[in-house]
């Protein structure tokens, strides 16, 4: 047996000295048996596409989700399940034969069948009544009360108490469940996911980390060890799942990207304007709320006069001129798309200007100053082709941009008021990092062996031979170097499962449910 314990947004950088001192005892447990190391997430380094690449394998340009969203110029739908292009891990554990147990993770919804059960996690429209199979918590509602998915109060300064309950009471619920469906329905390969780290993390570090700009030391007192508290919450459980475990399961603890501190938010699309690569329409209201939003209506009077407009934001993609418009961001993490001609709904930028545009926006992202010290904002760039190869590149941002040394992120779509740069929306003062965790450990893993680099994408390839199962082709390579697989073969089986049965869109309805989630955890703005 396999067992996979998905830890969203955990770092080393906290866990590992939380387990040093005794925090998190079979988190520690796990890592002075078998091995530790940082895991290298995808880029860009977000929930969606991170969770994409570990179950199939592949980079973002091979699966095809690169954010919570798809789409050009402003016109996006949300990603589910059927837009991940290939077949999930446990399709190909069940094609050879194994049965699976899938909670929470994110992006699988619609559930596509399986040998086994599976309980979609984040970007779900419902709170797992949609499972394959169809009904299967309906039995232990009555018991274990309603499940959840995610938290329904937004992160508010000022009621971190209430926040941090609500965190804690679906985390509570999630485990429940867990432990529940582990006793019932023993499978071949067990996983869970957990969201309450990434959520608290990017609302309360600031209260942890007295270097933080915006630390008080009367609420750390309060609310310093909120985050901790957490993982213990976690690791209490994962001490309880691992006794119903067999002697011989394997345990595989990972995340899908780590976390640090930021203060600032980037407007990149603000700062296209200034620079002539974003065009506005000269329409009259276009000219009003561009107006509203640029001078001393800036902040909090802009999202008043938005409202008025009935809008979330005072100018939004429809407002833009493509027709004049080279460049544009969308997304968090700092993602850059050329408007370019015969891909974009209106582009403009020839395919064989293509290298030299894309130069010139280099450039201007490159001239943009930091607020506190004048040096650049922008301290990486990474074009496309460099992010990873596969059928879907064309699909994903042209540049992926490091912002501050990965201490700030960029607005989603375009900000409230037209500040370029300003202080972390919604108050958030964590955000997402690179350097992920990965701890394994059991009879098949060589007790303190050193990972070469090990990458989310290495785990689909690592656990497939875990599990005596096929190869598939991937992005990835098996993390041979930890495993003690003296004896063993793949077992016989279809060498590749069939995957998803053609795209499905949300429904209006579904869309608009996600969407506040999202809003809720701070990713659409």
């Amino acid at each position: 047996m396999l067992f996979v314990l998905g830890l969203d947004g955990a770092t080393l950088d906290l866990i590992a000295p939380w387990c040093d001192a005794g925090h998190l005892p079979n988190l520690a447990e796990l890592r002075q048996r078998g091995v530790t190391s940082p895991l290298e997430s995808t880029l860009p380094p977000i929930t969606a596409a991170a969770w994409a690449s570990f179950m199939t394998g592949k980079n973002p340009a091979g699966h095809g989700v690169f954010d919570f969203f798809r789409g050009r110029a402003g016109k996006y739908s949300l990603v589910n399940s059927t837009h991940i292009d290939g077949p999930m891990l446990w399709e190909q554990l069940s094609a050879a034969g194994l049965s699976c147990g899938v909670l929470n993770v994110p992006v699988t919804h619609p559930p596509r069948p399986i040998d086994g059960y599976l309980v979609p996690g984040l970007l779900s429209p419902n709170q797992g009544t949609t499972t394959h199979p169809l009904g299967l918590l309906d039995a232990y509602r009555a018991e274990l009360g309603p499940y959840r998915l995610t938290p329904d109060l937004l992160y508010r300064p000022g009621h971190e108490a209430a926040f941090i309950a609500e965190l804690r009471a679906v985390t509570e619920t999630q485990i429940r469940y867990a432990l529940r469906l582990l006793r019932d329905r023993p499978t071949d390969f067990f996983m869970v996911h957990f969201l309450a780290g990434d959520i608290a993390q990017h609302a309360l570090w600031k209260h942890m980390d007295a270097r933080h700009p915006w630390h008080d030391a009367a609420l750390d007192r309060r609310f310093g060890d909120a985050i901790l508290g957490i993982f213990q919450l976690i690791d209490t459980a994962l001490g309880d799942m691992l006794t119903l475990l067999p002697d011989t399961a394997d345990v595989i603890v990972m995340s899908d990207h780590g976390f640090g501190p930021v203060q600032y938010t980037v407007n990149l699309n603000n700062w296209f304007i200034t620079q002539g690569l974003m065009k506005l329409k000269q329409t009259r209201s276009v000219r009003m709320r561009h107006w509203l939003r640029s001078g001393l209506w800036r902040s909090r009077m802009a999202t008043r006069f938005a409202r008025l407009f009935g809008r979330d934001r005072l100018l939004d993609f429809e407002d833009v001129d493509w027709s004049q418009t080279a460049a544009y961001a969308m997304g968090h993490i700092g993602q850059v798309y050329l408007n370019l001609r015969g891909r974009e709904p209106h582009g403009i930028v020839a395919p064989d200007n293509y290298e030299t545009m894309r130069r010139q926006v280099i450039e201007a992202l490159r001239r943009l100053p930091h607020p506190d010290t004048g040096q650049p904002f922008v301290t990486g760039i990474v074009a496309a082709e460099e992010a990873g190869a596969g059928p879907h590149r064309q699909d994903g941002p042209d540049l992926f941009v490091e912002l501050d040394h990965e201490r700030a992120v960029a607005y989603p779509m375009f900000a409230a008021d037209g500040q370029i740069v300003s202080e972390q929306r919604h108050g958030n003062s964590g955000d997402h990092r690179r350097a992920g965790l990965l701890i394994m450990a059991g009879p098949h893993i060589i007790p303190g062996a050193v990972l070469n680099n090990p990458r989310i994408i290495d785990l689909a390839p690592t656990i497939l031979r875990l599990m005596d199962a096929p190869a598939i082709e991937t992005d990835g390579r098996v993390l041979t170097e930890a495993l003690n697989l003296v004896g063993s073969a793949p077992k016989p089986g279809k060498a590749e499962a069939e995957g998803g049965a053609g795209v499905v869109e949300l429904s209006p309805s579904e869309q608009a449910t996600v969407e506040a989630q999202l809003r809720k955890l701070g990713y659409l703005g």
